[in-house]
Formats: structure tokens, sequence, C-alpha cells
């Protein structure tokens, strides 16, 4: 779900690029017909999405890794051997808790109160992104 969430909020932007991986995920699985089923209802397909495991060549290959649950941060600091950092989704984000747990397994109720916290919460880091693009932005052209 949050990569697709991510995806839509960005609204084609090609400067970001966004992609999840599980800790679990076996490859190629498609989405939960739970999430699927969330994330229609808010216009959000990702019946196309097909899950990839966390690798050290993935993280490697990110500017910042964002985690649901603590667990995965400290799982996957120790295979990512760059200097990415690694944070809480929920970290920082107002009337939202630093983790948000998986709610693979849970009805349709858990999944929405899951949507609607990962959307606050890339809402919330995906400004903090464009906003310190503008500035390094404005530092860089003025030397």
């Amino acid at each position: 779900m949050a990569e697709g969430i991510a995806k839509s909020l960005l609204s084609g932007n090609p400067s970001l690029h966004i992609q999840s991986a599980g800790l679990y995920a076996v490859p190629g699985n498609p989405p939960s017909e739970n999430a699927v089923k969330v994330c229609l209802k808010h216009g959000i397909d990702i019946r196309q999405h097909r899950a990839q495991p966390v690798t050290p060549t993935l993280s490697a290959w990110a500017d910042l890794i964002f985690c649901m649950e603590r667990y995965q941060c400290l799982e996957i600091q120790t295979f990512a051997y760059s200097v990415v950092p690694i944070r809480l989704i929920g970290e920082s984000v107002p009337d939202i808790p630093d983790e948000i747990p998986d709610p693979y397994g849970y009805g349709l109720e858990t999944y929405e109160q899951t949507f609607q916290s990962l959307t606050r919460a890339i809402a919330f880091h995906l400004g903090h992104l464009r906003e310190r693009r503008k500035y390094d932005r404005k530092a860089e052209a003025s030397g």
C-alpha cells in the first residue's frame, strides 16, 4: 500500500523514485486482497504491484529507507552497508504512532486504518523532501 500511496501523492513526479520491499516478501507475490480493496476505494490501483524482498543491493540504491516497525529498521541495518538513513515512517508525524503495524492477515477495517496512517505519514515526509529539495536548489544556485 505504501508504494501505491507514495506514487499517487507524487502524481507522476519523475524526480523521486519509490520502491517498496519486505523483509519476508515472497518475490512476485501480488498484494493482499484487502490491500487492493482499500487502495481501490481511494482511487489507487495496486493490482499490478509484485512483492520483492529487501536486499543489500536494493538498500544501497535508496537514498532513504522508511520502515513501518522498529524491528524492520534494526534488521535492515544489519545488511544495509551503505550510509542510507533508515527511519520509522510514523516518526515525527503529528497524531501518528512511530510504528505502523503491518495489517497483513487482518480485516478491511485494519487495512483502512493502516491506509489512513500511511497516507498521513507519507504526505508529511514527502512535504519535507520537497522543502529540502527547494532549499538545496536555492543553496546550489547561490553558490
